[in-house]
């Protein structure tokens, strides 16, 4: 008997545990005071063992769960939640800023929240919020580009430049986009500055490489930027004076209905100078950005952004002899998001970017016009199947529009591109259990011009969990290019298509990654990579002559300009490096320690003799340090958050020494064209078979937060070198006359010297 109510019991029991209706649990986390959508939550179902985060918009899914658990949510500086769940239901959830503390504590559940991002994050990929833009020193004002700049497998042509290499590529290998939308040039001041307000941005994703199929069109790398929904409770402002800029945001409630958010930034030293027969420059770039909130499953958000360079250069003004020059850019978007049913998440986007330069120089006759402009469609589905199975798919269409107008002395060149291109991807992600993480994906690409390119990418990637902190990844990639932007030095680039005459660019990544969390405040990540680049263009400097003529027509004293426009060398390269990032954060400290190696060599057939060289671009080991800390709380404990701080955030940065070409003779001539004697020109050896000086650079930034009742008020000094090193640009080489013999003589060009710049910002 006793046997048989056993057997009874149990078929019930499993009567019972199979009639249990599984449900899944979807919904947005916000932050309670700002309404701001929440990135990078931690949702944990400790019963079941599932985890799963927010994403960019604060959604999250969490299918195949009990009619009965609980759910936890964590966030490093938020107090944690927890709700129990016993029905499919779209949740709203807020988590409040935790109450201000003299000494930081970390707990377990930030604890738990840092190791489970680390440990499931793409490879090669980098968050960046806000604070940690403001904190960063930088050249007079926060910047963006610089900031990434200082991360490992990063490098730079110089001071002068906030233009990204990474990991070997080209500086227009990277792709940007602003709340979705493709920004097709994001620098002010020739490459100084880059045109994103970090006032305005919410986080970056900075993605090296490995990429998955949602991301193409570029090789090297992507940077997402996701700009502040805007507070949907209060009016918030702050405003910004430094030497450089004057810069404002707002952010302005709409209640029930959304928010919208905005920022202005110009410069106005050009305001001191008088208009009428004097050189002139000023920048400016604004951002506004709508979110509405149709429904509990729907929201819609408009974006706008629009920057402008300008600048005039009066050589005559009598004559009307000039030198103009503008580039401008204007993007707005339009996104709809939907939660299409319980497991599925939906997003259409409507973009349009435009980028246009001119350039024009009366004296020698010479005009540039330059456009691009891109309207797009695209859709993304994030299908949560499974716990374990997830799937992403998306299209995207393009319609490109390429105008290029150049004038040169005796000709000129009219050339207007349209072009297509059509994308699909479909990725999967799947954890057959907690020690493996398998994500594989593929995108096609057709792009049609005068020429049809149709290309299939894969891409894969796979995570092992090799203990309770540490785990190894491993990612695959194949990625094309269509748009080509080739690099003139003081010019800005010119943009070009793929057509017959231009092929696509590709690259194929190998990446190795071992991650480690070492501690509650410390951790580890180390990369090794392999890149091949195949089709890269360069600029030929000799697009001015025919190649089936002489170098000069001596019958009718000029040069032979080439009835094509601008020609372009074609080649092919390879990059592989080791790269290592050491995070601290130990209550009052925030910081890191990075260092690169890296050998990256191109190969275009035309130059060199036919072999390999460096780019410039190239260095062979980079050491970058960063840390921020309360000078204040380190002398006396601060008893109230209005408490004043005074902040000091220390940047040190060394490279190796850029390689250059080091000359092998010089001599004189006379140029038949513009009649200059003693003209003198240096033979070259081989191409950047030379290195320059070591480079190092230290930057200081200090930030005085006083509070007041109702507002903030935040000035600032930030000193760019701080040492004063005499860093080398480039070598410039002369004459050097003595009574018997003229020598060549050789001189640096330095990069910037110490530079001290002050601001003040006001919050309220």
């Amino acid at each position: 008997m006793k046997k048989i109510i056993v057997v009874i019991l149990i078929f019930f029991t499993q009567i019972i545990a199979f009639s249990q209706t599984k449900i899944s649990v979807s919904g947005f986390v916000y932050d309670s005071t700002s309404k701001e959508p929440l990135i990078g939550v931690m949702i944990q179902s400790k019963e079941l063992n599932r985890v799963a985060f927010s994403n960019n918009s604060g959604y999250f899914n969490i299918p195949d769960l009990q009619c009965k658990t609980k759910l936890k949510f964590y966030l490093t500086g938020y107090e944690s939640k927890t709700i129990d769940i016993n029905e499919n239901k779209i949740l709203q959830i807020y988590l409040k800023e935790k109450p201000f503390v003299g000494k930081e504590v970390v707990s377990s559940a930030e604890h738990l929240d840092k190791k489970e991002k680390m440990l499931t994050k793409n490879i090669s990929s980098i968050e960046i919020n806000a604070i940690q833009l403001k904190n960063m020193p930088q050249l007079v004002e926060n910047d963006l580009l610089r900031s990434l700049q200082n991360l490992p497998g990063v490098s730079t042509i110089s001071d002068f430049s906030s233009e990204l290499f990474v990991r070997g590529g080209q500086s227009d290998q990277n792709l940007f986009l602003i709340d979705g939308t493709e920004i097709y040039n994001p620098t002010h001041l020739f490459g100084l500055l880059s045109t994103f307000n970090t006032e305005s941005i919410k986080k970056v994703n900075f993605l090296k490489g490995g990429f998955p199929a949602e991301y193409g069109g570029r090789l090297s790398s992507i940077i997402d930027v996701i700009n502040i929904d805007g507070n949907k409770d209060k009016f918030i402002c702050n405003v910004n004076l430094n030497l450089l800029t004057l810069k404002a945001n707002a952010q302005i409630p709409l209640k029930k209905y959304g928010s919208i958010s905005g920022s202005f930034r110009r410069t106005y030293f050009d305001q001191f100078l008088s208009k009428n027969g004097s050189s002139h420059y000023f920048f400016y770039d604004g951002n506004l950005k709508a979110t509405i909130d149709v429904s509990e499953k729907n929201k819609i958000t408009f974006s706008l952004f629009k920057s402008k360079d300008n600048l005039y250069n009066p050589l005559d003004y009598a004559l009307n002899n000039n030198l103009e020059y503008n580039w401008n850019n204007i993007t707005t978007s339009s996104n709809w998001q939907s939660i299409v049913n319980d497991n599925m998440l939906s997003n259409i986007w409507i973009t349009y970017s435009r980028y246009s330069s001119y350039y024009k120089f009366n004296e020698e006759g010479v005009f540039e016009s330059n456009e691009i402009s891109d309207l797009s469609f695209k859709l993304k589905e994030e299908f949560f199947y499974r716990n374990d199975l997830k799937f992403k798919t998306g299209a995207e269409v393009k319609f490109l529009n390429l105008k290029l107008f150049q004038i040169f002395p005796d000709t000129h060149f009219n050339n207007n591109t349209n072009a297509k291109l059509f994308s699909f991807y479909f990725s999967s992600n799947w954890k057959p259990d907690i020690l493996w993480d398998f994500e594989l994906g593929l995108r096609t690409n057709l792009f049609s011009s005068d020429k049809n390119f149709l290309h299939l990418e894969p891409r894969f990637s796979i995570k092992y969990l090799l203990s309770e902190n540490s785990n190894i990844k491993y990612a695959f990639g194949l990625y094309n290019q269509y748009v080509h932007r080739i690099h003139r030095g003081f010019i800005m680039g010119l943009y070009t298509l793929a057509n017959k005459e231009i092929e696509n660019s590709n690259a194929i990544h190998n990446i190795l990654g071992y991650y480690l969390c070492l501690s509650d405040n410390f951790s580890l990540e180390t990369e090794i990579y392999y890149k091949k680049f195949n089709n890269i263009y360069s600029l030929n400097q000799l697009f001015m002559i025919d190649a089936d003529k002489s170098f000069f027509d001596i019958v009718n004293n000029g040069s032979k300009y080439n009835p094509y426009g601008i020609d372009f060398l074609k080649g092919k390269g390879y990059s592989y490096g080791l790269e290592f990032l050491f995070r601290v954060n130990i209550g009052k400290f925030i910081g890191y320690l990075s260092y690169t190696f890296s050998n990256t060599k191109y190969l275009i057939p035309n130059l060199n003799q036919g072999e390999y060289f460096y780019p410039r671009h190239h260095r062979s080991h980079s050491v970058n340090a960063a840390l921020n800390f309360d000078v204040l709380e380190i002398i006396r404990k601060r008893e109230s958050e209005k408490d004043s701080r005074i902040l000091i955030g220390t940047n040190f940065s060394y490279n190796s020494g850029q390689p250059f070409t080091l000359p092998s003779s010089g001599f004189k001539t006379l140029n038949p064209v513009f009649k200059v004697n003693d003209s003198l020109f240096v033979y070259p050896t081989k191409i950047n078979n030379g290195r320059l000086p070591d480079y190092l650079r230290l930057d200081l930034s200090i930030r005085y937060e006083i509070f007041y009742e109702k507002w903030k008020m935040i000035p600032y000094l930030q000193i760019f070198n701080i040492g004063n090193r005499k860093n080398v640009w480039a070598v410039k080489y002369n004459t050097i006359k003595e009574i018997d013999e003229t020598k060549i003589g050789a001189e640096s060009i330095g990069m910037i010297p110490i530079i001290p710049s002050i601001g003040v910002t006001i919050e309220f």
